[in-house]
This record gives structure tokens, C-alpha cells and sequence, in this order.
């Protein structure tokens, strides 16, 4: 018998203690239509944190504002509870971040950055069908051009920001803040999907950066940007990409991230956004949607409203948003069924923009009346 490490030991602390929730609803029906969504306490929760309710970890958070706005907005559109004053204000708060030159800062105090430009577009994309403002007019376009440009790098990466590090974060934010705004022209394309490329591992899945670990994050990630700039998978070694995608389903129902490590909620999306985008080439993942569900609703919910890690954390609206962008793909997922209560039901995400497809076609639509081009 091998000895325990501090990674087993870990994994089956979690194993234990999500299976107490988990394993009563296998093979019980009738267990299983008790399971629902708090969906009323949940946009309450969502609401208290965007108005009034601040942690201090959120206020450690604050130089990056754009990202609280979208967790939050993203999950009160999952669950249809985007009013117009609410989405006035995001947008407002959102808008005030522009930077002058170029792209949206964190805060009032800061420089532009990739992946809060991405939060704040995808952010005013949600909300402007419910603002009283033409939101996406208002985006300063030749500015995030020059900002894109400006993060940019000879290999196809993006940076952060000018001088910060590379990965498939800020790949995905420039790609998804470009198609958002109608400027993704061949100059900013240019060397990407070489990029993307070379960021799959020996293991299958994608990486950060060349050489590193494949990881749900930037696989999911990686996998998007390039759908949306090529229309298909190919150069990608898809049958090891799919092989490592179904290791990463736990005995709980639920993803990990990386080989050995424990289940995580958010994962739910970045490994619903892989198998999203597999789907939409015709390639199975033989991942268990409903599995995956069961674990969102029966082990990651809140008593009082929002959504966790595993049952031994702390809610946020990180882990609420993702948790529920997840369980929207899953729902999605070939083969897939609503697990529990028929209001369970959070209607489809597009697993490329990680948005409603709804808010997709709005994108469209809007790009092709106002798309720049090289």
C-alpha cells in the first residue's frame, strides 16, 4: 500500500465529506425531486453583495471591480432576475472605469488590464438589453483597439497588461473583448492560434503557457478563443484532450482543475466550456451531466443563498456564478436531463462567450452594424 500524502489525505477528507450529501441521492427518485434551487435567496444574496453586503475579502478586491460586477450580473441573468435599475447601475459603475486610453481599468486609481477589460464588456453585454442607456456605444473602440494592440506579443500571447506576465487568461479576454466590440481584425488574430496550440500538454489538456500543466481554466478557455477564431478544433490532439477532459470528473460528480487535486464548483464552467465546445464539434466527452448537477445542487448550495467550492467553504459570488454558469452547461450537455425539481432549469449558457445565447445574438447583431475591419 502506497503511502498517504498530504494530497491524498486532502482528497479523501473532501471525498468524505461530500459524499455525505452525495451518496443518499444515488439511485433515490424520490430524494431527488427534493433537491431545488434557492433561487430567492440566492438573488438576494447576489443583491446584498452588489449594494451593501461587502466582505473583506471583496474589499481586498476592490482595484478590481469589473470582476465582482460580472459575477454578480452573470448570475442574476442565469437566473432571470436582471432588473432595469440593477443593470443601470452596473453599467454606470462599469462605464466610469473606461480607461483614456484605451481598455478598462480595476479601479479609479489604476492602469488598464486584459482580463478586467474582458469582465467589463462581457459585464455591459449582459446588462445593456435591461439599461436605460445605448451601453455599447459608449465603448471607447479605437481606444481598446490601441490597448489590444498594445498587450499584444510577436508569439500570439496577450499580456495582462503592458509589461505583466502571459497566458491563456489574457489570450481569451483579448479574443473575447475584440469579438465584443466588433475590432478583431487579422493584426490582433495574428500568431493566436499557433499559440493556443502549443499550449497542449503531453497530457491533453491546454496550459497556461507552453511547457506548463494543463489546467481546467485555460483548457475551457483556450478551447473557446479558439472556436471563436477558427470555426473547429483542428491541430489540437482531440482524442487526448478528451480523455484527460473525463479524468477530471471525481467520484463526487464534480471536476478538479488539474491531475490529483480535489473537486472545486467553478470548475463546473471552465470544464463545461471544454466539453461545450467538443459538443459543438460533434466529439463526446462521456462526462456525467447529471452527476455534475447533483453535486452543484445537493452539495454546493448555500442554506442561505449563493453557491460554494465544496459544503465546507464559504459562499461568494465567484463560486455563486460559476457554480450556476456550470450547471447551465451541464443542463446543455448531449445526453443531459434537469436533476432534481423541474425549476432547477437555468436555460442555456454559449459555452464559447460563457453567456446566454440570447446575449451571443445581441452581440452579433450589434458587431455586424458597427464591425471594424482589416
Amino acid at each position: 500500500m502506497s503511502e498517504a500524502t498530504p494530497t491524498t489525505i486532502e482528497a479523501k477528507r473532501v471525498n468524505d465529506l461530500v459524499m455525505r450529501f452525495i451518496r443518499p441521492l444515488i439511485g433515490t427518485p424520490e430524494l431527488e425531486q427534493t433537491i431545488k434551487l434557492n433561487r430567492t435567496d440566492t438573488i438576494a444574496y447576489l443583491k446584498r453583495m452588489l449594494y451593501t453586503d461587502q466582505p473583506e475579502y471583496l474589499i481586498s478586491l476592490s482595484v478590481a471591480r469589473p470582476f465582482n460586477l460580472f459575477w454578480i450580473s452573470r448570475a442574476l441573468d442565469a437566473l432571470d432576475a436582471l432588473d432595469e435599475d440593477t443593470a443601470t447601475d452596473i453599467a454606470k459603475t462599469i462605464l466610469a472605469l473606461q480607461h483614456p486610453g484605451g481598455g478598462f481599468k480595476g479601479h479609479l486609481s489604476c492602469g488598464a488590464h486584459t482580463i478586467t477589460t474582458y469582465s467589463a464588456l462581457t459585464t455591459l453585454v449582459i446588462v445593456s438589453p435591461h439599461t436605460r442607456v445605448p451601453v455599447l456605444d459608449l465603448i471607447d473602440r479605437p481606444g481598446l483597439y490601441s490597448y489590444l494592440s498594445s498587450v499584444h506579443m510577436p508569439d500570439g500571447s496577450y499580456r495582462m497588461e503592458p509589461d505583466g506576465e502571459i497566458d491563456m487568461r489574457a489570450v481569451y479576454a483579448a479574443v473575447i473583448s475584440g469579438k465584443i466590440a466588433g475590432i478583431w481584425t487579422s493584426e490582433l488574430e495574428a500568431g493566436v492560434v499557433d499559440f493556443i496550440l502549443s499550449c497542449q500538454t503531453y497530457e491533453g489538456g491546454l496550459a497556461a503557457a507552453p511547457g506548463l500543466e494543463a489546467h481546467g481554466s485555460f483548457t475551457g478557455l483556450g478551447l473557446a478563443a479558439l472556436d471563436l477564431i477558427k470555426g473547429d478544433l483542428g491541430g489540437l490532439d482531440v482524442a487526448r484532450l478528451q480523455r484527460w477532459v473525463v479524468y477530471r470528473q471525481t467520484e463526487e460528480g464534480g471536476f478538479n482543475g488539474r491531475t490529483n487535486k480535489v473537486v472545486d464548483g467553478c470548475y463546473s464552467t471552465w470544464l463545461g466550456m471544454a466539453c461545450g465546445v467538443l459538443a459543438r464539434h460533434g466529439y463526446s466527452t462521456i462526462t456525467d451531466p447529471v452527476a455534475l448537477q447533483r453535486y452543484l445542487l445537493a452539495a454546493c448550495q448555500c442554506p442561505g443563498g449563493g453557491l460554494l467550492d465544496k459544503p465546507d467553504c464559504s459562499r461568494d459570488a465567484y463560486h455563486t456564478c460559476y457554480d450556476l454558469c456550470g450547471l447551465s452547461m451541464a443542463q446543455m450537455l448531449p445526453g443531459a436531463r434537469v436533476y432534481g425539481d423541474a425549476s432547477n432549469s437555468v436555460g442555456p449558457t454559449d459555452p464559447r462567450f460563457n453567456v446566454k445565447p440570447g446575449v451571443v445574438a445581441a452581440i452579433e447583431a450589434w458587431t455586424r452594424a458597427n464591425i471594424i475591419r482589416s
